[in-house]
């Protein structure tokens, strides 16, 4: 079994989100040769999103990278307690915070952040 991997980039960070607002909790019609549970893919999620935090300095984009990782945690507990819906709205509220956190990068990192460069 491999390791369920970590998105290298905010591209892929962004697409992990659209991953598990469609097909969490059970991932069905996942076109993969390994297993992974639910747990593997938000570790995976949240590791993305730390990866791409990590490279800013803006602290305002830096607050809402934390809320965006604390709405994973939530979205995580939901999709456990099986509330399926209240999972898939706080999916979109933590893609959302992800997003306007990219919004507030320096102009420094902008390309980098944006380009899918393979960097974390």
């Amino acid at each position: 079994m491999s390791q369920f991997p970590v998105p290298q980039n905010y591209r892929d960070t962004l697409d992990r989100f659209s991953f598990v607002l469609l097909g969490a909790p059970e991932f069905k019609r996942t076109p993969v040769k390994y297993t992974f549970t639910l747990d593997d893919v938000m570790a995976s999620l949240d590791a993305g999103v730390a990866g791409v935090a990590s490279r800013i300095k803006n602290s305002e984009a830096l607050a809402l990278f934390d809320k965006c990782r604390e709405e994973i945690k939530v979205t995580h507990q939901y999709f456990k307690e099986g509330k399926l819906s209240e999972a898939r709205r706080q999916i979109q509220v933590a893609r959302d915070f992800f997003k306007q956190a990219a919004k507030l990068r320096s102009t420094k990192q902008s390309k980098a952040l944006v380009e899918d460069d393979g960097q974390p």
